[in-house]
């Protein structure tokens, strides 16, 4: 099968030339196995730059079978397979005893008469060779193709078990699984919440009243701007993409709110008060690094998780910490195994996983789904969240503007949008539905809604390197400037050709993006997807709504008041200047969904929109009142490029406390009063008559009109 490269053409994307090409960069780290396997020999000087010494102890034995497939550059070597062989052997045997798996084939002893590899543990290995062999194995090697046999730790060579990747508790759970589902839904119609957002509501929606109560009460509004006995508005909170510049803003933003932090933020307690969250991209990273490790507080994430993940790239994993990365090769070829299709989609998903999630093994037993069974969210104390991604549409290279958003919710994946209107289960999201019927057999699956491949399927924007390989093999950037990388598409082409020659029905658009079997295949109620036979998704910012407004102005949310923490970079400096949230108000204008009126970008950057907080539709009926809190310089430096690789734990805590600022105005009284206002005043979608002196101050300051 040819790799189709698509047409180049001018795209509106969200960052500078620079993401463009770090986002090239990453994708070719990703996939580009084959091209620097010879690299691979290559022992990793420890960080005091002393020579890693021999090791002496202990040693196994792998004896294996040469598989019947080739590299799309040619055959296996013996001495390539013997290292793919070693770390899955690796991941088996020593994950969760040693603690630490790092090994290396050019430390081992390989033996062509005997087919069997000795190697010693404990041997460093190069940082770059186990994400790279991640491709190589899901290309080549197919568990079927070889046998591993093992030895104990002794110093015995003594063979004493046959085992397989499957077997061991550090895959378990990232490979889908099937159980019965017999009188289960299949397809709910999207013309109400979904059943079991509903039921939830219920018993949170009294609880967020209260909390709301509670903290207007403690900022202390004059009677005639709060009325504690009236019901309260129902508030929202969204987070842009933006990478880990998104996720460590919107991580301080969410600091500031929540009554369990001691920091003494006026804005304590709001979050409790807050009935959605939505996030998107880094949003979704955030999002669900929050949820799905049962809703700790951002100083413990920040202190117990992501100091440490953050010192190291993503795909450049800790030197002393490299076990993961054999762990997520026998995880992702147990997903292939099980007879799911794999993509590079599932790479970028088990590394952020691995830094994103503190469950052992990268989270590889954390669904959506089992977000529900958290402490915070059976208590109904912390707002519902949603997760958004773009559907890809075959050969769109970019998806259009007015793509389908697919909304993931712990209960249910779907989509608002016309097409679709509809949703499925989300724990049985990757069964192989037809015409809305469950399978023949009553067998669905169980486990596809990997929380990792979630958040991963959210942020996943390698499709658009698509939009810059020019067909004589050169690449372009968005500002044809003629800045071009001679050669790259030789390897890209390579490497593609062999993941479609290897995984059959795969084609170059499922490669390049997260691939889920389509629930709503054959459904007439999803005419717009009823013939896909897969939903092709990627990065939900791609069409310039990287604020992942959409799930809270659906109007049976009943959302008032929407907070929103735009990260975006739209500008050279990497900081929003409103084109995200005018997209969405053009987007809500044509489908005729209540939205605030917002100025284009030009207007927004000449009243200082960009760099101020702002409220949006403060004298229109009808419309949900949205507070804009930009990501501005406040406390540190926070325009970091999308794709800035590393974290510093300076870094770290600056992004955050910065974050903390811009929702608090650094601690500023007045502001929290005035955001008060906003949120007290606000019912039914229009301010009430009679205002104090204080807030018709803070809306003459805030309001956009």
């Amino acid at each position: 099968m040819a790799v189709v490269i698509s047409q180049p053409r001018r795209v509106n994307t969200t960052g500078p030339v620079l993401a463009a090409v770090c986002c090239l960069g990453l994708l070719l780290f990703l996939i580009a196995a084959t091209i620097v396997l010879s690299l691979i020999p290559v022992y990793l000087s420890r960080r005091n730059g002393n020579r890693a010494q021999p090791y002496v102890g202990p040693v196994r034995q792998v004896q294996y079978k040469l598989p019947g497939t080739n590299y799309p550059n040619g055959p296996l070597t013996q001495a390539q397979l013997a290292y793919i062989i070693a770390q899955y052997q690796t991941s088996i045997n020593n994950h969760g005893s040693t603690g630490k798996s790092t090994i290396s084939s050019p430390g081992a002893s390989v033996s062509t008469t005997t087919s069997k590899i000795t190697y010693p543990i404990g041997t460093p290995v190069h940082q770059r060779s186990i994400i790279l062999t991640i491709i190589d194995a899901i290309v080549t090697v197919p568990l079927s193709d070889y046998t591993v046999l093992t030895t104990s730790t002794s110093t015995t060579t003594a063979i004493t078990a046959t085992t397989t990747p499957t077997s061991s508790a550090a895959v378990v759970g990232y490979a889908p699984t099937s159980t019965g589902c017999s009188g289960s839904p299949v397809i709910v119609p999207a013309t109400a919440l979904y059943p079991d957002e509903a039921t939830w509501l219920q018993s949170r929606a009294p609880i967020a009243e209260t909390s709301l109560r509670a903290w207007l009460t403690k900022i202390g509004l004059s009677a005639s701007d709060y009325n504690a006995s009236t019901v309260v508005p129902r508030v929202g909170l969204t987070t842009s993409g933006g990478g880990y510049r998104a996720l460590l803003i919107g991580a301080g933003v969410i600091q500031a709110m929540d009554g369990r932090e001691t920091l003494g933020s006026p804005l304590a307690g709001l979050l409790q008060g807050i009935t959605y969250q939505t996030g998107t991209s880094g949003g979704a990273w955030l999002l669900t690094s929050f949820a799905a490790n049962n809703y700790p507080t951002i100083s413990s994430l920040r202190d117990s998780l992501w100091i440490q993940r953050f010192k190291y790239f993503l795909i450049l994993p800790n030197p002393d910490k490299l076990d993961y990365q054999a762990v997520a090769i026998a995880q992702i070829l147990a997903k292939k195994n099980a007879g799911f299709k794999v993509t590079v989609a599932d790479v970028w998903s088990r590394d952020l996983a691995f830094q994103l999630l503190q469950a052992p093994n990268g989270g590889a037993n954390v669904t959506f789904d089992s977000i529900t069974s958290t402490d915070a969210f059976k208590a109904f104390s912390l707002p519902f969240p949603m997760v958004t991604a773009i559907l890809y549409r075959t050969g769109t290279c970019v998806p259009p503007l007015n793509s389908s958003i697919i909304e993931f919710t712990p209960y249910a994946m779907g989509s608002w949008d016309t097409g679709i209107k509809a949703f499925t289960p989300i724990k049985y999201v990757g069964t192989s539905y037809m015409n809305g019927q469950l399978p023949s057999n009553g067998q669905c699956v169980l486990g596809y809604d990997n929380a990792g491949f979630v958040l991963g399927t959210s942020s996943f924007l390698f499709n658009e390197v698509e939009c810059r390989i020019l067909p004589n093999g050169t690449l372009a950037f968005d500002n044809d400037s003629g800045n071009q990388t001679n050669g790259i598409i030789t390897a890209i082409n390579a490497v593609l050709q062999g993941i479609l020659n290897k995984q059959e029905g795969l084609t170059t658009d499922d490669v390049l993006s997260a691939n889920y079997p389509n629930p709503f295949q054959g459904s007439a109620q999803t005419p717009g997807v009823s013939s896909l036979q897969n939903l092709n998704m990627v990065d939900g910012g791609e069409t310039s709504q990287n604020v992942p407004f959409w799930p809270l102005i659906q109007t049976v949310r009943g959302v008032d008041v929407i907070i929103a923490n735009d990260n975006s970079a739209d500008t050279s400096g990497n900081f929003p200047n409103g084109t995200q949230i005018f997209t969405t108000y053009q987007q809500a204008q044509l489908v005729n969904i209540p939205f605030p009126v917002i100025p284009n970008a030009d207007t927004f950057v000449s009243q200082g929109l960009n760099v101020n907080p702002t409220f949006f539709g403060c004298n229109q009926t009808g419309v949900p009142l949205v507070i804009y809190l930009p990501n501005t310089n406040i406390t540190f430096q926070s325009g970091l490029a999308t794709f800035t690789p590393t974290y510093s734990e300076d870094t770290t805590r600056g992004m955050i406390l910065n974050g903390f600022n811009v929702a608090t105005r650094s601690n500023n009284t007045a502001w929290s009063r005035c955001l008060a206002c906003a949120i007290a005043r606000r019912k039914g979608g229009l301010y009430t008559a009679t205002t104090s002196a204080e807030c018709a101050g803070c809306f003459k300051t805030y309001c956009f009109n």
